[in-house]
């Protein structure tokens, strides 16, 4: 399966979810250019992601059909309901019943929440007031997330799922601010291994 991604960022949670389930990855690296992005080739020239992808973000997935999907969310739900079971790897996320919603109400709350306010902290323009503003609300979700994880070794249960792939990938983006510590939030961290970081340098 083609896999469209940069390093750093959210692709990540897709990178470890596939490895999670087992899944064969054909790593496509996106690059930046004065024209756009670009699909990163060591024996060609790079050729044009806009073609493929006209949102222009990562990461993608290329399907069986030909075809791209796209979105984070989107992509980690195709992951556990379709590709998981089919490489009979047991599931990333529950099938049915209020469990299922609950693990879409906590990726939607990760993604709007969380990779929301942490988003515009990559900015270099943006001000201190509203800087200030971005990491409270972060502050805020953490305790939400630690409060979910509770004394769980994972997100949604004793088992890992796409919800701790995402969450850990953002986590992992306060290495990159000396003003977000989560140090408050000391349970957050060991959702998953570090080891994991070593993919997003693949």
């Amino acid at each position: 399966m083609d896999f469209y991604f940069i390093p750093d960022t959210c692709a990540l949670a897709v990178h470890i979810a596939c490895h999670e389930a087992n899944i064969p990855l054909q790593l496509r690296e996106i690059e930046r250019s004065p024209t756009g992005l670009r699909i990163k080739s060591t024996t060609a020239l790079p050729s044009d992601y806009m073609s493929l992808n006209p949102k222009q973000k990562v990461p993608a997935i290329g399907l069986p059909n030909g075809s791209i999907l796209t979105e984070t969310q989107a992509i980690l739900q195709y992951i556990a309901w379709e590709l998981a079971p089919a490489a009979q790897n047991g599931d990333l996320l529950p099938k049915s019943g209020l469990e299922r919603w609950r693990a879409v109400e906590l990726l939607n709350f990760i993604t709007t929440e969380i990779h929301k306010a942490f988003s515009p902290l990559f900015n270099p323009d943006m001000s201190s007031k509203h800087r200030e503003r971005a990491i409270k609300d972060l502050g805020r979700a953490f305790t939400i997330l630690q409060d979910t994880l509770g004394e769980k070794e994972f997100l949604n249960g004793q088992e890992i799922s796409v919800i701790d792939c995402y969450a850990w990938t953002l986590l992992s983006w306060t290495r990159f601010f000396d003003d977000v510590d989560l140090a408050e939030w000391p349970s957050l961290p060991s959702l998953i291994p570090e080891w994991y970081a070593v993919l997003d340098d693949i």
